[in-house]
C-alpha cells in the first residue's frame, strides 16, 4: 500500500505542511473513501512528472545540440580544448546530442 500512495504522500507533505505518517493516513483516507477522487490525483501527479521529465530531458537536448551546433561557440570551445580531439576516435555531433539526452 505504502508503494502505491508513496508519491501522493510526498504531495500531501509539500502542499500541507504536515508529518510523513500524518500525509500517508490523509493519502489513504482519501483513496480509500474516494477512490475515483484517488485515480485521478494519481493521474494527474503521473502526468506532470511524465512531462517534466519530457520537457526537461527535450530542453537539454536541444540546448546541447544548439551548442554543438553552432559555428561561433565551436570556434571559442576549439580554442579553450586544443588538442583533445586527438583523444577521441570519432567527432559526432548527432551522437554527442544523443548521449547528452
Amino acid at each position: 500500500v505504502l508503494k502505491m500512495v508513496n508519491d501522493l504522500v510526498y504531495a500531501d507533505v509539500a502542499l500541507q505542511g504536515t508529518s510523513y505518517l500524518e500525509a500517508a493516513e490523509n493519502v489513504v483516507h482519501v483513496a480509500a473513501s474516494n477512490p475515483v477522487t484517488y485515480v485521478l490525483i494519481k493521474g494527474s501527479a503521473t502526468t506532470v512528472r511524465v512531462l517534466g521529465v519530457a520537457v526537461i530531458g527535450g530542453v537539454g537536448t536541444l540546448l546541447s545540440y544548439h551548442i554543438l551546433c553552432s559555428t561561433d561557440l565551436q570556434l571559442k570551445l576549439g580554442t579553450i580544448f586544443q588538442d583533445t580531439t586527438s583523444v577521441l576516435k570519432t567527432s559526432s555531433i548527432l551522437g554527442t546530442t544523443f548521449t547528452a539526452a
